[in-house]
């Protein structure tokens, strides 16, 4: 402040509407007569019915059947006022969500005349019923009031038409909807996705859609049918293994794992490389999620931002004591959870989206590729029992080959020379899988 100043403040009232409407024969006045009112103004109604009618009753913001009436502004208001036919009967018609009655609402009868109501429900619902003053008549489109001597209610009521969604299976294979309902109501929307049982492939959907998706989405329209098409994509052969016959022992060791942070003390300290290469190992094993280049995984574009340097170095040093790498890809914790990327999203049933998971290890085979690394061995998720069960689910297990083979088919793709397993090859459905 360099000196004496002078500030004016404006406050302008908030303005409300009130709108009259009139039921029937008469009109209403205001007093006062406004387009508009401020908070707390009071404004009189009058009503006043034409030649043979009379006034009957407020309804709205504004109830009862005094006349004039007051109300007292402190919103918008609408009011309607209702007037009779002298010697007339009121028949009130009313409609439930999906259809209409027409005439609806609240219609003036003359003592001994008669009135007809047409009953129409909107696409997607049926009429269930018709309610006149407390008694169904059925299911009925027309309803006529004759010889009118008291007042009526009439309510016409409709409810959703029930829609089936049959899936057929042609082959080895099931079909999961989501939601998995009994029926459905129209303009439902339906995801089915397809997954062929071990030896199979999806080929296709035929009936109400056609194509090659195995997700797809369904708008229910009608009662529909749909056919998933599986075929054997090779043979299953049944293999028997007797535990009992012990067909070798193998004292010597392969290989060593770097495991939590023993890849940065291996990579740092010479001495560890050395006896590495001292020993004659040929492979040294290592967890993706480890040593993880992937800062962030944009689920969208299935794309991954990388740095590479510490994988790279680490690589190096595998090769350079005459070993080579087993990268393991993901790891599963007691909560069936796969471990994943920053951003890469587990709704797969606790598994990484198949496609997702094939881009990320795709990225990491083109990168060895690019940097001219001879990386061959690769695990798809470190015991995967801990996803499918010891005693595998079903469902599991089967969501566990659909990953797998996705993302083997994604990595060999790239590089057609790499190796993929896994560490439950000894349980007999997943070998089953593999075969």
């Amino acid at each position: 402040m360099d000196s004496d100043k002078s500030v004016t403040a404006t406050f302008t009232q908030e303005e409300y509407t009130l709108t009259v409407n009139v039921l029937g024969g008469g009109n209403v006045t205001k007093n006062p007569d406004l387009p508009s009112y401020h908070y707390g103004d009071i404004v009189e109604l009058t009503a006043t019915p034409n030649a043979s009618w009379e006034f009957s009753e407020w309804n709205g913001d504004l109830t009862g059947s005094t006349n004039p009436m007051t109300i007292i502004m402190n919103d918008d208001r609408t009011i309607t006022a209702s007037f009779d036919q002298e010697n007339s009967w009121t028949i009130n018609a009313v409609a439930t969500t999906g259809g209409t009655i027409e005439p609806s609402g609240y219609i003036s009868i003359a003592s001994g005349d008669s009135q007809q109501f047409t009953i129409t429900a909107n696409d997607g619902y049926f009429i269930s019923d018709v309610i006149v003053d407390g008694i169904s008549q059925g299911q009925i489109n027309e309803y006529t009031f004759t010889s009118v001597n008291s007042n009526h209610l009439s309510e016409a009521q409709f409810e959703p038409i029930e829609y089936t969604l049959s899936v057929c299976i042609d082959g080895a294979g099931y079909v999961t909807k989501n939601p998995n309902q009994a029926t459905y109501e129209k303009n439902d929307v339906v995801q089915l996705t397809a997954t062929p049982d071990p030896g199979y492939s999806f080929t296709g959907w035929s009936g109400y859609y056609v194509g090659t998706e195995n997700l797809i989405q369904i708008l229910i329209e009608d009662d529909t049918t749909i056919t998933a098409h599986f075929t054997q994509s090779s043979p299953i052969y049944q293999i028997t293994i007797d535990d009992q016959d012990i067909i070798g022992v193998n004292k010597l060791s392969l290989g060593h794992m770097l495991s939590n942070e023993d890849w940065v003390d291996w990579r740092n300290r010479p001495v560890m490389q050395q006896l590495s290469e001292d020993a004659n190992f040929k492979l040294i094993r290592l967890f993706s999620h480890q040593v993880e280049p992937c800062s962030y995984w944009d689920e969208a574009t299935k794309t991954g931002t990388y740095n590479w340097d510490a994988l790279d170095d680490l690589i190096n040093k595998i090769f350079a004591v005459g070993a080579e790498p087993l990268i393991c890809f993901g790891y599963v914790w007691s909560d069936g959870i796969l471990r994943v990327p920053n951003g890469m999203s587990t709704d797969f049933d606790g598994l990484a989206r198949p496609e997702s998971y094939a881009a990320y290890t795709g990225d990491w085979v083109e990168h060895f590729q690019e940097k001219g690394f001879p990386v061959r061995f690769y695990e798809i998720i470190n015991e995967p029992g801990h996803y499918f069960g010891w005693v595998a689910d079903p469902q599991k297990l089967t969501n566990y080959l659909e990953f797998y083979d996705v993302t083997t088919q994604q990595m060999k793709s790239i590089n057609p020379s790499i190796l993929t397993s896994n560490d439950a090859t000894t349980l007999k459905r997943v070998l089953d899988g593999f075969i």
